[in-house]
């Protein structure tokens, strides 16, 4: 039977699959495991380097003479290495388990049906897209890590930059650390998460147009079964919304400290990102499912409709001779409330629950942005900003 050989790797040629595969092989991670892993990030990534800040140069945490952003008010920084960069790691330490136990679960409740020999083939063929896909994303984040570290060397090595990273115009312990561990690691998570994302949707897509989708309309996960579908779609708002603060926070800083070009180029080119990949990453797992959701859920409600004027038909035809029996009005309440139960079923990803989601990924960036305890300038002089990077 395929649900019992639906485990399927996803994570061949991952470095980082491979250094903690004693870990990442073992079954479904608990709650436990998750925080273990996101703790442990954020000490590696955000407290050892609070602490080489404290220890060599305690001065730099707060501002002072001749020092315009200091490092505990440096909020980009602070979240990116204490929670986005956590989180994505998290997330990519769970990966190896989680797509393979989402299509076991619509695969054993008879929601999804597939045959083995197109099984089979789609897992002979992902498996190694998937292995070319994170050998690809690897090197791609390797190389963003480093171009973005280089650019920011080229700022911070600037004349007049005042920022934590500096001590008497040159880089500090602090800066090396921030140049050459913190940030190349990050954008290799970042890129790495995101190469895997479309790979996943790419995958979604393929699996639904070999597999025959039978939507159980009264499922209590409310999406007629393919609830651990959402769950994908799910996961990648967490990182679309902690990398939306993250850029509402940049921004804010970059106007604070400094407005040079070369910040500003990077910036427009992470918005960029964000607004396209957010929406990919969100939506992506869903639409496949789409046109199944929709064309069950009025077929449903057709049959229904047909019922309700069959039964409609016979009342009035018989209303002049005996009225309408108590029968004939239990039903036709039936009916009604069976519409409305299908009609509450969601067609993704345009249904209300969905995009309520997705505009709260997208909105809690813009309520940091215009926080008044967070930002010191007013909106039109941030956008006054933006728009002159991307007039550049």
């Amino acid at each position: 039977m395929i649900e019992n050989r639906s485990f399927f790797e996803t994570c061949k040629g991952s470095l980082f699959h491979l250094l903690f595969q004693k870990y990442t092989s073992a079954q479904p991670s608990t709650l436990g495991i998750k925080l273990s892993v996101f703790l442990f990030s954020s000490l590696v990534f955000a407290v050892l380097p609070t602490l080489i800040v404290i220890c060599s140069e305690a001065e730099l945490m707060f501002a002072g003479a001749g020092l315009r952003l200091s490092y505990s008010g440096d909020w980009n920084v602070l979240f990116m290495f204490s929670i986005t960069l956590p989180l994505i790691i998290t997330l990519l330490f769970t990966e190896r388990q989680f797509v393979p136990a989402c299509i076991k679960k619509i695969v054993t409740t008879g929601v999804v049906e597939i045959d083995e020999e197109h099984w089979e083939t789609l897992v002979s063929h992902w498996q190694t897209a998937y292995r070319d896909a994170n050998v690809v994303s690897q090197f791609l984040g390797v190389a963003v890590g480093v171009v973005v570290s280089y650019y920011n060397y080229v700022v911070i090595s600037k004349d007049g930059f005042l920022g934590w990273q500096l001590t008497n115009g040159s880089l500090n312990p602090s800066g090396w650390v921030y140049l050459l561990f913190q940030l190349p690691f990050f954008y290799y998570f970042a890129v790495f998460y995101f190469g895997r994302a479309v790979t996943t949707v790419a995958f979604l897509n393929d699996f639904s147009g070999q597999a025959r989708v039978n939507l159980q309309v009264l499922h209590p996960d409310n999406a007629g079964g393919l609830g651990p579908i959402g769950e994908i779609g799910l996961r990648n708002q967490y990182v679309i919304a902690a990398g939306g603060v993250n850029l509402g926070f940049f921004l804010v800083i970059m106007n604070n400290l400094t407005r040079d070009p070369v910040l500003g180029n990077l910036f427009v080119a992470a918005l960029m990102f964000y607004f396209v990949g957010g929406p990919l990453g969100f939506f992506g797992p869903l639409i496949p499912f789409r046109r199944s959701m929709k064309r069950q859920k009025e077929r449903a409600l057709g049959r229904i409709a047909s019922r309700i004027s069959q039964r409609y038909a016979m009342v009035m035809a018989a209303i002049e001779e005996r009225g309408i029996s108590r029968t004939d009005d239990q039903e036709l309440s039936r009916l009604k409330d069976l519409s409305a139960l299908v009609s509450r079923m969601p067609v993704w990803p345009f249904d209300v629950v969905t995009m309520k989601r997705f505009l709260t990924a997208y909105i809690a960036p813009v309520v940091v942005l215009l926080s008044p305890g967070l930002v010191n300038a007013p909106l039109g002089k941030i956008l006054g900003t933006i728009s002159s990077f991307v007039g550049r």
